[in-house]
């Protein structure tokens, strides 16, 4: 059952294979509201404008962009003031984080009151539409990010596509979303990121890398972290010593429940 107390299967394409939400909900923006950032579950935010949330959402970030390399390519094209575009931006914080770094930055967010915030508290340039409405300019952005956002458009193919249409020639394409894999499989309606219905689609790398090979993008890196094991305040010695075993083991094997992956437009 969803947070819309409506019933919903996850059902998975006999041909791609790609899993998803069914049936899709009609009116998505009803499910980024206010509690969508404020109510603490296993599977939400506790409070997504606290400095504790801020600092940990950044150190998972840096963590991904080391790991995929992202870091020897911005070194290339730093001091011709790169342009950086965030689709699902929430308050800005990665904006932020990259704007300090010497990047020109834009974002666009689904949700008023996290723009709102990103604009009048952070100064940042931020546009509050569905990104699939945004007024493009071809070849504009030499870095498009989505953390955590592919899972919840109703057409990831179009995202897909107007993605490549942004991006520069060469620019990369980063992004993060949890993971359909072993993990997921073991769990099913227990894992953490079955979030009903605001994840509308779960993939896997080998799905994304053709999808995205299909419309133009050659991969650069990709890694898979998490074990299913959420950060809670006041963890047991015994949790915490569970969390990071396990962590580390489902990252050396590639069988993590998030995935990262850099691609860079043909």
């Amino acid at each position: 059952m969803g947070v819309d107390q409506n019933l919903y299967d996850i059902v998975q394409c006999r041909k791609c294979k790609v899993v998803q939400t069914y049936p899709q909900p009609i009116e998505i923006e009803q499910f980024y509201q206010r509690n969508y950032f404020y109510k603490r579950t296993d599977r939400g935010y506790n409070n997504y404008l606290s400095d504790a949330l801020k600092k940990q959402l950044i150190s998972v970030w840096e963590l991904n962009l080391k790991d995929l390399g992202f870091f020897s390519y911005e070194e290339k094209i730093l001091n011709d003031h790169p342009k950086l575009l965030e689709i699902g931006c929430a308050a800005g914080y990665f904006l932020e984080y990259m704007k300090l770094r010497g990047w020109d930055v834009l974002g666009v967010e689904i949700s008023k009151e996290m723009s709102d915030f990103a604009k009048n508290q952070l100064g940042l340039n931020v546009i509050n539409q569905d990104f699939l409405e945004f007024d493009i300019t071809i070849n504009e952005f030499d870095c498009v990010v989505l953390w955590a956002s592919i899972e919840h458009f109703k057409d990831p193919i179009r995202v897909f596509k107007k993605i490549d249409l942004v991006l520069k020639p060469k620019g990369v394409f980063v992004f993060s979303t949890c993971r359909w894999g072993l993990i997921a499989r073991l769990l099913k309606d227990r894992w953490r990121f079955m979030n009903v219905p605001e994840h509308l689609f779960f993939f896997n790398e080998t799905q994304l890398e053709q999808i995205l090979a299909s419309i133009g993008f050659k991969k650069i890196s990709r890694i898979t972290y998490g074990s299913g094991f959420t950060s809670k305040p006041e963890m047991s010695l015994i949790y915490r010593l569970s969390k990071r075993f396990f962590d580390t083991l489902v990252k050396r094997i590639h069988q993590g429940d998030m995935l990262a992956m850099m691609f860079q437009k043909v």
